[in-house]
């Protein structure tokens, strides 16, 4: 029955405000609207056989509902996209099958069987309504007598009423409840008969006008409701060509050679130009225009002809008006067209007193884009005999049909005549790769109508160089390259990695673009073609290139506008790879590095390097595995070159916290000369140790959590519940402690007892002996132990975001001998709950 009443609602909501031709907010309707999916799988019934029937019905009812819905968004939204019928198909019987332009498809009944439920409308209102046997309107009244509306009233912020359907108690009719379920009336409609055609719909017809020619020509569907109310939906164009009519309801700008869609115009300044639309079904327009510009439609309709052509002139303001500020050069047109239904259709057009809207040459590609099918002249000329004044006659010449003699200067390139956008690569223009710098130009003729003269005064350039960038030699942290080109004696050079920190070497070079000098390069004033080393170029490569290393170095011609414009793009860029060498020439002399101070702890490892001769070392810790596949020197000095770390002071101490299951790592260290000329790679094997208690036992007698003092009770208050400080008392036999080391960690994240050892105390211990000065305090001896200036806070995990949870405290006690062995740790778990709660100020 939901499912039922459900559908049946919803489409009465839609039609009452279809049919009302009021102003009202109808997102109450559309939430209702969504809700409906075909939801009539609870009809209480016990129909036996016609339960297929009644699942055809549910299912009919939800696809006519969803249809409505759409065309109610459609009728609501101006400038929303339209929902129109797009198809229809009528059966021997007369039955119409609908299509709408949105894929949405339903059925329209010739002769419907019955509908359960109407509207009834009463000064303009619309209230529920059931229709009996007789197919006469019953209002429904609620237990005081008032009619029930389908929109409740927005001052009273009511639930709209929903009816709910099911049968009757002898099972031979449908019935319909307006209160919830609590009392039901009987509609006319049969529970055992009249199932298969139940609509919302009784009725559709296309709405014909006849043209001056005679034929008829379809624009709208006119869809009538259950109470005789009618609303109409517009067909879609092609729908009206089934019917071989030329035009439907629509509004579009075309072109009147090629029929298609016209998006942008080109009127000079002054001038005037026509926009020609097909139309069908408008009655008027509401136009928005750019300062300055005008637009005027023409009606080229015949007499009593509904469909046909309008033409909009279009006319530029001068150029002395866009000069001084009065007018737009460029701007959009935007025309509403309003149909005979009232709805309607926009359309825009850009338009611009300036044909070129762009023109690009760049990664060896062209783009011109421009406003309209605008024709003009292009081509690429050798940058060394650019000459807009040789330009200027051989354009001219080209229009002078009567010298059949002339050619095209051959010192000026090539060149193209052409109309609209225009996408092509410098090599397909020349018909061969470019092999030296071009200017890509291009102009717009004008002719004198009356002496039939050729103006050609204003061109566009843009260079396309030439850059040819070679890796001539890979050198040991550098390489020697060849750089050509012949627009400028200046250009930038940077030298990348060809992944660094997850971006791609072009990625990297595309976030500097705007400060090229600072980020990566210098500018340099040099001889064209360069020859020479790489790191006599940038200083940034002099700072940052290794050894048998991969970079790419990236090379950008100088072009003073795209500087000052910060304009440049990383196609501007001519990018090679390269892998700098490995170096191959061993002296001992110059190079020199040592291991010492060498420390094995329980976890970690240390030692210290030293430069003893030379300009850096590469230093690296290599596990067993990894170290029984490096046998020749060659093989360990291209690891430490791949793997190393770089350093270049004199020493630095270096730790190493091995993992889980692995007891000894080997430290690998390679010297280097200022010419990477290398020294003997030194090794040094080194072992974790096993953890050795001594045999004193800690026992934690007492502890205290306080207040804390000082500075750390500035935040201790009852709306801010921080706690500060604690106290504890121990005690220790089986031995004789110098020292005891007192810890308190929390178990949430970030400490020695979650991140080592599995978490565990003696993990804790571990660490204690690994990192002695760590996180844990010393007594000097005492048994008692208090520090009001530890910060105790209910923290949750690692982003210290306050919690309700409560949070444990490890407080851990070793106890330290006279040869310094620790202890078995004794440990007290505080929590978070046991805290003082401070008085409210």
């Amino acid at each position: 029955m939901k499912k039922l009443f459900t559908t049946l609602n919803s489409l009465l909501v839609a039609a009452a405000m279809l049919l009302s031709g009021c102003s009202y907010d109808d997102s109450g309707l559309l939430s209702e609207l969504d809700k409906v999916k075909g939801d009539v799988s609870d009809l209480q019934t016990d129909l036996g056989e016609l339960t297929e029937r009644v699942e055809a019905l549910e299912a009919n009812l939800a696809n006519e509902v969803e249809a409505l819905k759409a065309m109610v968004e459609a009728l609501d939204a101006e400038l929303a996209e339209k929902v129109v019928v797009s198809n229809c198909v009528t059966a021997d019987n007369g039955d119409v099958t609908v299509t709408l332009s949105d894929g949405k498809s339903f059925t329209v009944y010739a002769e419907p069987e019955h509908t359960a439920v109407t509207v009834y409308t009463e000064n303009g209102v619309q209230y529920w309504a059931t229709v009996d046997a007789n197919g006469v309107v019953v209002p429904v009244r609620d237990a005081d007598g008032n009619l029930v509306p389908v929109v409740p009233v927005k001052e009273e912020k009511e639930e709209a009423v929903l009816p709910q359907f099911s049968k009757s108690e002898d099972g031979s009719k449908v019935v319909v409840s307006f209160d919830g379920g609590l009392t039901w009336q009987e509609t006319g409609a049969a529970t055992t008969e009249a199932l298969d055609k139940v609509s919302v719909f009784s009725g559709v017809e296309f709405v014909k006008v006849e043209n001056v020619y005679g034929a008829e020509v379809v624009y709208q569907a006119k869809f009538t409701l259950a109470d005789g109310s009618t609303f109409s939906v517009d067909l879609d164009p092609v729908f009206s060509e089934m019917y071989y009519q030329t035009f439907g309801t629509q509004f579009q700008i075309i072109d009147g050679y090629s029929g298609g869609q016209v998006t942008s115009l080109y009127v000079p300044a002054g001038g005037e130009d026509a926009l020609q639309s097909v139309s069908g079904n408008v009655v008027d327009f509401l136009i928005e225009k750019p300062a300055g510009w005008k637009v005027v439609p023409e009606d080229m309709r015949r007499e009593g002809e509904p469909e046909a052509y309008w033409v909009f002139t279009v006319k530029a303001p001068s150029q002395e008006a866009i000069d001084g500020g009065l007018a737009d050069e460029v701007g959009t047109v935007k025309i509403v067209a309003i149909t005979g239904s009232g709805k309607v259709i926009p359309a825009s057009v850009e338009v611009s007193a300036n044909p070129l809207k762009s023109v690009s040459v760049s990664g060896g590609n062209i783009s011109v884009q421009t406003y309209g099918s605008t024709t003009y002249v292009c081509g690429l000329t050798p940058y060394s005999a650019y000459s807009e004044e040789a330009l200027s006659t051989a354009v001219a010449k080209m229009y002078d049909y009567m010298d059949w003699t002339w050619t095209w200067p051959e010192e000026l390139g090539v060149n193209l005549e052409y109309a609209g956008n225009l996408e092509t690569s410098i090599s397909d223009f020349l018909g061969a790769a470019q092999d030296q710098s071009y200017v890509f130009w291009i102009t717009f003729p004008e002719q004198d109508y009356e002496s039939g003269a050729i103006k050609v005064d204003k061109f566009t350039k843009v260079v396309a160089p030439y850059v040819s960038v070679s890796v001539l030699e890979p050198l040991a942290g550098d390489a020697k390259v060849s750089i050509v080109m012949d627009t400028t004696d200046k250009f930038f050079a940077a030298t990348l990695l060809p992944e660094n920190y997850g971006q791609d070497a072009a990625t990297q070079l595309e976030n500097h673009l705007g400060n090229l000098a600072f980020f990566y390069a210098e500018d340099y004033n040099t001889t064209l073609p360069y020859e020479g080393k790489i790191s006599d170029l940038t200083l940034f490569t002099k700072q940052t290139m290794a050894p048998g290393t991969t970079y790419v170095l990236a090379v950008l011609p100088y072009d003073a506008e795209k500087l000052a414009n910060n304009s440049y793009t990383v196609a501007d860029a001519v990018m090679v790879e390269f892998t700098t060498a490995t170096p191959s020439v061993k002296d001992a002399t110059l190079a020199k590095a040592t291991i010492s101070d060498v420390k094995e702890g329980v976890s970690k490892v240390s030692a210290k390097m030293t430069k003893d001769v030379g300009a850096s070392f590469y230093y690296a810790w290599v596990d067993d595995a990894t170290m029984s596949t490096l046998v020749s020197e060659a093989d360990q000095l291209a690891y430490l070159l791949t793997n190393g770390k770089k350093y270049t002071y004199g020493s630095t101490t270096q730790s190493y916290t091995l993992p889980s299951g692995q007891t000894s790592v080997t430290l690998l260290v390679v010297p280097f000369s200022a010419d990477w000329t290398y020294g003997d790679i030194v090794a040094q094997k080194m072992s974790v140790q096993p953890l050795v208690y001594n045999d004193i036992v800690v026992t934690i007698n007492k502890v205290e959590l306080t207040n804390g003092s000082g500075y750390y009770t500035a935040d201790h208050t009852a709306a801010n519940p921080y706690y500060y400080g604690y106290k504890v008392e121990f005690s220790a036999t089986g031995g004789t402690a110098v020292d005891y080391k007192v810890y308190l960690a929390d178990t949430s994240a970030n400490y020695p007892y979650i991140n080592y050892f599995g978490s565990s105390v003696e993990g804790a211990i571990a660490y204690l002996a690994d990192n002695p000065t760590s996180y844990f305090a010393s007594t000097s001896g005492a048994t008692t132990y208090e520090n009001s200036g530890t910060k105790i806070v209910k923290y949750k995990s690692v982003n210290s975001v306050p919690t309700t949870e409560d949070l444990e405290y490890k407080l851990i006690v070793v106890a330290v001998d006279a040869d310094g062995k620790y202890s078995k740790p004794a440990s007290y778990s505080v929590y978070y709950k046991d805290f003082p709660v401070p008085a409210a100020n």
